[in-house]
């Protein structure tokens, strides 16, 4: 009997070593890999989540209430809970809001101005300033058809001789003849090496999917190929190149290299689930320094946003003849310029200007007005897929922003 009890003792220590164990186990499991699980939960704890972000809302003093109007919109309507906004005003004022959190609402760690976020595809405005700072010093024209800066694609033969009629300004706009939806976009294949930057031959194979400045359409190859003439035409590499050029130490920018920063930002994958943490193991992050590489915050992004409106560089809110000819004034999607895109009500309204990014669970935003004012929106989470194709966000900033338009 005495015997039996000692077995069962015995037995009952196992398993509570064991359930400890796996206690333990479940416990690190869950803080080392919080935001998958978190995604994995869905949408389930959302919307509490969002009444308690919309109480963190943190605005500068006298920033206008649009601001933190946008955060409650933002929250509420495009279901990201983590914000920042930078507005720098006509007057050359800095204003700032917060919302969230930056690891999470279970850990509270209050979200800072300082908090990094990946800007995204907003990377690909310093890309194309660098191009038109080229083009103002005379060593690029815009007219240059892309191929004269490779001599290594002398006297090859192209598959598509369009390749060939490729010119800088087609690349600056999107004009050149690729479509990501009609073939595919190698910067951003998982666990595949993109020919660009590293193969400029593989254009001596490629089918174009239109012709050269026949209509815009927005694809990631273009602006891979600039930072490749950026390169021939400097001598110097792009990530350097940039980061010397545009102070980019001093405003604690960086090029992301992969794994996420200590002063980072937590990302949410709920709104898209196809992304996890996990996704920079499988991007090459070299391949996506020109169109999609740096990070940093949002009052710093506006700062330097706000010097190159005002080194009146030539072009920087240009676009083409042909380009202006084929907008729709009123639609989100077709008046792609050098920089931007741009919108206006009607052809009295006045125009604002565009570029949003999206990486991940990494969402963006700069506009900027015909006064000259800077908006810099960064989000920790995508915008759901119909929010996103009705560009709820920007006409709903747009009418702050221009709050009085004719017509």
């Amino acid at each position: 009997m005495g015997k039996n009890k000692e077995e069962i003792k015995k037995i009952m220590n196992v398993k509570i070593l064991l359930l400890i164990t796996l206690s333990t186990l479940s416990i690190l499991v869950f803080f080392k890999d919080y935001n998958n699980i978190h995604s994995r939960i869905g949408k389930t704890m959302q919307k509490s989540e969002a009444k308690l972000s919309i109480k963190t809302i943190k605005c500068s003093d006298n920033s206008p209430k649009w601001m933190k109007n946008s955060l409650e919109f933002i929250i509420n309507d495009q279901k990201i809970l983590t914000n920042q906004i930078a507005y720098i005003d006509s007057n050359q004022n800095l204003h700032t809001c917060l919302s969230g959190w930056k690891n999470g609402f279970i850990f509270r760690e209050g979200l800072s101005d300082d908090t990094r976020f990946r800007y995204a595809s907003l990377t690909k405005v310093i890309t194309h300033h660098a191009i038109l700072k080229l083009i103002e010093a005379g060593q690029i024209n815009k007219d240059d058809f892309l191929t004269r800066f490779f001599k290594e694609l002398n006297n090859e033969n192209f598959v598509d001789e369009r390749v060939t009629t490729i010119t800088i300004e087609n690349l600056l706009e999107h004009r050149s003849g690729f479509d990501h939806t009609k073939s595919l976009d190698p910067i951003v294949q998982f666990n595949h090496r993109s020919w660009c930057p590293y193969n400029i031959k593989k254009l001596t194979n490629i089918h174009l999917d239109f012709d050269p400045n026949q209509y815009y359409r927005y694809d990631n190859r273009n602006t891979c190929l600039l930072s490749l003439v950026l390169e021939k035409v400097t001598g110097e590499s792009f990530q350097y190149y940039i980061r010397k050029n545009y102070s980019l130490s001093t405003k604690n920018i960086k090029f992301i290299a992969g794994p996420f920063e200590k002063d980072e930002v937590s990302y949410d994958y709920r709104n898209n689930t196809a992304w996890s943490n996990s996704y920079y193991k499988n991007l090459d992050f070299n391949t996506l320094a020109a169109v999609g590489g740096l990070s940093g915050n949002a009052s710093q992004f506006a700062t330097l946003i706000h010097e190159l409106v005002n080194s009146k560089t030539d072009n920087f809110l240009n676009s083409s003849n042909n380009a202006q000819d084929n907008c729709e004034f009123d639609s989100f999607k077709t008046c792609n310029g050098y920089l931007f895109r741009s919108y206006q009500k009607n052809k009295l309204s006045p125009k604002i200007y565009y570029r949003n990014g999206s990486l991940a669970a990494a969402t963006s935003l700069l506009a900027v007005t015909e006064n000259n004012e800077i908006v810099v929106w960064l989000g920790n989470a995508a915008l759901p897929q119909s929010e996103a194709d009705n560009n709820s966000l920007d006409l709903f900033l747009y009418q702050a922003l221009i709050p009085i338009t004719k017509g």
